[in-house]
């Protein structure tokens, strides 16, 4: 299995952002238009990440920089690359990002019954932190300094 792991730039981004809404239409936990996609964030470009396995596209995490941690905002397997690790192969790779700034963690938000993947975050050692005020959204992190 060949995986490739590409920076997502601004110019990537709007040439695939058709095929992006494309693929997400259906995912009942997040609605992101194409202005969602190209949202200037600090660190976007330089921190997301889109995942290839055999020269297919095969997912990506939309990041940005927060408060020295790198945060998820959307992180997304295509269907058919479900259940292989390739999840698992992604999240690893934005740990890695995390721990090659220097950062001091990895943070993301979660719908409350998103059942897979808040499992798939628990199982690969991120905590649940908080519940947000409408107790719709968990926020998850993961502590890069104390694992080091």
């Amino acid at each position: 299995m060949d995986i490739r792991f590409v920076k997502i730039s601004k110019s990537k981004m709007e040439d695939l952002v058709e095929y992006l809404i494309h693929e997400t239409k259906n995912f009942e936990f997040e609605d992101w238009s194409r202005d969602n996609f190209l949202l200037d964030l600090p660190g976007k470009w330089e921190s997301s990440l889109f995942i290839y396995i055999n020269d297919q596209f095969a997912g990506f995490s939309i990041n940005s920089l927060k408060c020295k941690s790198i945060h998820i905002h959307y992180f997304f397997i295509i269907r058919k690359f479900r259940n292989f690790g390739v999840g698992k192969l992604l999240l690893a790779e934005c740990i890695s990002l995390v721990q090659k700034r220097n950062l001091q963690k990895l943070v993301l938000k979660c719908h409350v019954k998103n059942f897979k993947a808040l499992e798939f975050y628990i199982r690969n050692s991120l905590a649940i932190t908080n519940l947000d005020e409408s107790r719709t959204y968990y926020t998850l992190e993961l502590k890069i300094k104390e694992m080091n």
